[in-house]
């Protein structure tokens, strides 16, 4: 949109100008003065006021060829978008399980948009039990002061429990909202007992059984390179998607199974606090065998003609349908050509392109090998509301290529775009070829909103500041709050979110106060830092939205602690004084 406002003023201004000049050269009046103007001529200040605009508008673009470069190297994913993601339900075919199985990570699973017939394909984002079980009931149970929440279940064909191990059980809580917001509260909070009924047995289990979910890094919704921090990616996933951490896990429950013939058993959790009046419990809350599902698949770009003679080309996924796909990222680049350098003779050679950005120069130039490198660069389409990815290549070669074409071959991670909101409930109901035969699948929430990220703003250049944010400094109200803004995808896509974010953070963050600590961990003494946040719970929907924000946060702090130290979090809430303590958490960041 910058562009149009650039393209206005130098319109304008050609005019304007055009016309005080006519007055003090009332010969050239016939061409330049408003009604009776040469229309070739009003042609020809058009074509001049956008050339101009383009040069404003590289003028004013905070060096992209830069940035993009320092953030391709450091958080590569700040560039991409954020696909459609969903919630996704299998359940076990009855008479057809028998014992455990397991689902990988990435399982296809896809659904054909209604308008316009479009295979939306998804993949999972972790892994997955599968047991002959499912849940039968869930109800609660209420007292003044206390409250109990029973989940009962059974197995296939009455088969009995120990006839197959089962290791743990993964909860999904409900969709993200007021009620699934509180029951996560109260889970990861007021929780004072665990036990599992079978038959006429009563067996404790530790509350350290308990699990919460989304919070390290086999359990991230988007595939992240190694080498990037995972406090962001926890941040900016909360932000975007926050139904992803609405769930938890049982550990260790195999050893209650274990000589056990019954086929039925209940889950009981005991709460030193009776739940809220208006909360109330349903077959949509504690869902077994769930998991997030992103928008995401392979894909190969159209094929690019490398003849020298452009500096950049662009990457087009599809020229059929390219509404119908949006590039996540590139995933490798080959070229094919003459294997002797010579134009149109000898056999197809391959070779490989790399990252510019990467670390292969020095390998490269030890094995005296070809260097052959690529750069990407990503612009906003404001005309399709898209992102356009363009491609540059270096060859050490590159006289050797003279009058001779290589054809480069593009492979890509692409989304559908926003096809996925023609989905609803129930879907994305299609498994792929290689899917397990035992299970069906469908979406229990609808398709989210892609979002894109700011490409061409001086945001980029406060995302490259933070970066340079030591442990200390991070733990301060405005830095926190920098960050926070930073990451928020929503808030960039939609004013209503932004709202909601600024809220949180310019309301809700009262104060931050860090002091250091030593704490015996293992019979050696390490010293980390302890932080207390106060939150104003106003500026929240709920407290259990309140409980979850500041539970990303102590994920955040202690990922972004050194090693051998670590953080621990202690959360006022100023509407009632309730305080929430968040346990220590050893850090993961190297030193140098």
């Amino acid at each position: 949109m910058a562009f149009d406002k650039y393209f206005r003023e130098e319109l304008s201004f050609l005019k304007t100008e055009g016309q005080h000049y006519s007055e003090l050269k009332p010969h050239l009046s016939a061409f330049l003065d408003g009604k009776h103007a040469d229309p070739d001529v009003e042609r020809l200040l058009e074509g001049f006021a956008f050339l101009t605009s383009r040069l404003r508008e590289k003028l004013d673009d905070d060096f992209p060829e830069l940035t993009h470069s320092m953030i391709n190297m450091l958080w590569p994913n700040y560039l991409r978008p954020f696909p459609s993601t969903t919630i996704v339900e299998f359940t076990p075919l009855d008479n057809i399980l028998a014992r455990k199985k397991e689902l990988e990570a990435g399982i296809k699973v896809a659904g054909y948009a209604d308008e316009s017939g479009v295979l939306c394909q998804f993949k999972t984002c972790r892994a997955l039990e599968i047991y002959p079980i499912e849940r039968i009931k869930v109800f609660a149970e209420q007292s003044l002061d206390q409250s109990i929440i029973r989940l009962q279940f059974k197995t296939h064909g009455e088969i009995s429990l120990d006839s197959f191990i089962t290791n743990s059980l993964t909860f999904f809580i409900g969709e993200s909202g007021y009620v699934s917001e509180m029951l996560y509260f109260w889970m990861h909070h007021f929780l004072s007992k665990i036990d599992i009924s079978i038959g006429d047995q009563v067996l404790n289990i530790p509350l350290e059984s308990l699990q919460s979910e989304g919070f390290s890094e086999e359990e991230g919704i988007l595939p992240y390179p190694k080498n990037v921090y995972q406090g962001y990616r926890v941040l900016h996933e909360y932000l975007v998607y926050p139904d992803a951490f609405l769930f938890f896990k049982l550990l260790n429950l195999e050893h209650y199974f274990k000589h056990c013939s019954e086929s039925q058993f209940t889950l009981n959790f005991y709460f030193n606090k009776a739940l809220p009046s208006d909360i109330t419990i349903s077959d949509k809350n504690f869902r077994l065998y769930c998991t997030p599902a992103i928008n995401l698949f392979e894909h190969d770009a159209e094929p690019i003609n490398l003849d020298g003679l452009r500096s950049e080309y662009r990457v087009i996924s599809s020229s059929q349908t390219p509404l119908h796909y949006e590039i996540f990222s590139i995933q490798n680049v080959r070229g094919w050509g003459p294997a002797d350098n010579k134009k149109n003779s000898g056999p197809s050679n391959e070779r490989v392109y790399y990252p510019f950005e990467s670390f292969q120069h020095e390998q490269a130039r030890a094995l005296h090998q070809k260097a052959l490198y690529y750069r990407t660069r990503v612009r906003e389409n404001t005309i399709d509301n898209a992102l356009d990815h363009f491609i540059s290549f270096s060859r050490s070669d590159e006289l050797q290529h003279i009058g001779t074409n290589e054809t480069i071959s593009i492979e890509l991670l692409c989304s559908n775009r926003f096809v996925p909101l023609e989905l609803g409930k129930g879907d994305i109901n299609i498994c792929s070829d290689q899917e397990p035969s035992f299970v069906s699948v469908r979406n229990i929430t609808e398709p989210s909103v892609p979002l894109h990220p700011a490409v061409d703003d001086s945001l980029l250049w406060s995302l490259i500041s933070n970066l340079s944010l030591n442990y200390v400094s991070l733990l301060s109200k405005e830095s926190l709050k920098t960050i926070i803004k930073a990451y928020d995808f929503r808030g960039l896509n939609d004013r209503q979110a932004q709202k909601i974010t600024e809220k949180k953070i310019d309301e809700g963050v009262i104060s931050i106060d860090t002091s250091p600590v030593d704490r015996v961990y293992r019979g050696l003494p390490i010293r980390g830092i302890h932080s207390t946040l106060v939150l104003n719970g106003d500026a929240f929907s709920s407290e259990g939205d309140l409980f979850l924000f500041a539970k990303v946060l102590s994920c955040f702090f202690s990922l972004y602690a050194s090693i051998n130290s670590f953080h621990e979090l202690t959360v006022i809430n100023t509407n009632n004084n309730e305080r929430y303590e968040f346990k220590a958490q050893l850090g993961s960041q190297p030193l140098i």
